[in-house]
């Protein structure tokens, strides 16, 4: 089955996904928040004016047909959750200025959450070792 989903609000954001009716309506928002650069918490997907509720329904069950036309609706709230750091959150809209809108700040949180998962536990031990040897710098002075 082929489907279009399309970012609301947005005239450049569609895309095309190819998924066997089979398949889960969780892997699909999976294949949907991958290719938009979003957590998968952080959208609803709407298909004929009905949200997709049931992560564990096959796409076929949920009434999802070929060609079917999906709308992402991203779940603003009132701001991105950076881990319930606002200091972070604050930084990081301080960076991006006015291009601190909730879609981007959600992409940006993915873009480092998929950096983090690929580090190799060398690469984990070696940022450890180097924030380790500043933290001490910091406390001799």
């Amino acid at each position: 089955m082929q489907f279009t989903a399309k970012l609301l609000g947005s005239k450049e954001d569609a895309v095309t996904i190819d998924l066997f009716p089979q398949v889960l309506v969780r892997h699909l928002k999976q294949k949907i928040g991958s290719e938009f650069l979003l957590p998968c918490g952080s959208f609803k997907v709407i298909n004929a004016g009905k949200p997709l509720i049931d992560d564990d329904q096959q796409l076929s069950a949920a009434g999802l047909k070929d060609g079917a036309k999906l709308m992402v609706v991203i779940n603003t709230g009132d701001g991105v959750d950076f881990d319930a750091n606002p200091v972070v959150e604050e930084k990081i809209k301080t960076i991006l200025g006015e291009y601190a809108t909730p879609l981007n700040m959600l992409r940006l949180k993915q873009s480092i959450q998929n950096y983090v998962d690929f580090l190799s536990l060398d690469d984990i031990e070696r940022y450890a070792k180097i924030m380790a040897r500043s933290d001490n710098a910091n406390h001799q002075d």
